[in-house]
């Protein structure tokens, strides 16, 4: 399938499943919102207002970032998107400091250094090198992470007041929506084959739909610094299931790229704990 066919079906799929199960009966998704430690709003629960920032949200998150990201997929190794993709938590640290007031302390300087020099190994390796993809493939990964950064921190001011399960709802169908639209226009033909249903029904609600739900709740509760730094980890489990699944082997450049990146995850992790929290100032 074509990467932009693969994006806005399953976008639009988990923005479909999410909403259903956003306007199904209070009693079913009690025992769900108390695992997610929210209260449950009324349906709708997103007011006007808030599209000024949903429309930006799904702008950078679920049209262009989709677009960056399986274009620059099709060029490079899952495994080497995997480690790149960590990218996206170093600008989202930062923006954050920036941005939102998030504190930015010293301690948390080096393991941002060693994140962003792994991220650059890996983005300078040539298509030669193992398999570890062309450089325009990586830049679109890194691309793509930028723009998710940026989708992070207007998700974490809408955390605060609105519903994870609908916000991810509304901007996976929105997005999914655009994505559709525009394929005609970028000479994409949408052909859904019977095949094609359940992997994008798995990959739509629970690689894309779960998991803008767990981050959008992980937003209201830690803020969007340190959500990031944790949600880093995928990176790791991209790179297993990359080997176990797809056969890829590990070059020499990933290699180095990936012991940067875990450094640096982990020095990120361990330099927000003192506190609690990145600095949003919530418990």
């Amino acid at each position: 399938m074509h990467p932009l066919e693969v994006a806005s079906l399953a976008y639009l799929l988990s923005g479909v499943l999410l909403l259903s199960v956003r306007a199904s009966s209070w009693s079913r998704l009690g025992a769900l919102y108390r695992f997610l430690g929210l209260p449950q709003l009324p349906f709708p629960s997103v007011r006007k207002g808030d599209f000024l920032m949903l429309v930006p949200m799904v702008l950078f998150g679920a049209v262009l970032a989709p677009i960056s990201f399986m274009a620059g997929l099709s060029r490079t190794a899952a495994s080497s998107a995997s480690i790149l993709s960590v990218s996206e938590n170093a600008f989202t640290v930062l923006l954050a400091a920036a941005l939102l007031g998030e504190r930015l302390r010293a301690a948390e300087l080096p393991p941002l250094v060693a994140t962003l020099t792994g991220v650059a190994v890996l983005s300078w390796a040539g298509a030669g090198d193992g398999g570890v993809g062309d450089p325009i493939g990586n830049a679109l990964i890194v691309t793509a992470c930028l723009l998710w950064s940026v989708d992070n921190l207007i998700s974490r001011i809408l955390s605060v007041r609105g519903d994870p399960l609908e916000l991810a709802g509304l901007k996976s169908l929105l997005g999914g929506g655009a994505l559709t639209a525009l394929a005609p226009a970028m000479g994409v033909e949408i052909k859904l084959e019977l095949s094609h249903v359940l992997l994008l029904t798995v990959l739509g609600f629970v690689s894309i739909g779960s998991s803008l739900v767990l981050y959008m709740a992980a937003l209201h509760h830690i803020g969007a610094g340190r959500t990031s730094v944790i949600f880093a980890s995928s990176a790791l489990f991209g790179v297993v299931f990359a080997m176990i699944l797809l056969g890829e082997r590990l070059s020499f450049q990933q290699c180095l790229s990936c012991l940067l990146v875990i450094s640096g995850v982990t020095g990120l992790y361990l330099a927000t704990r003192p506190s609690g929290e990145l600095g949003s100032g919530e418990g």
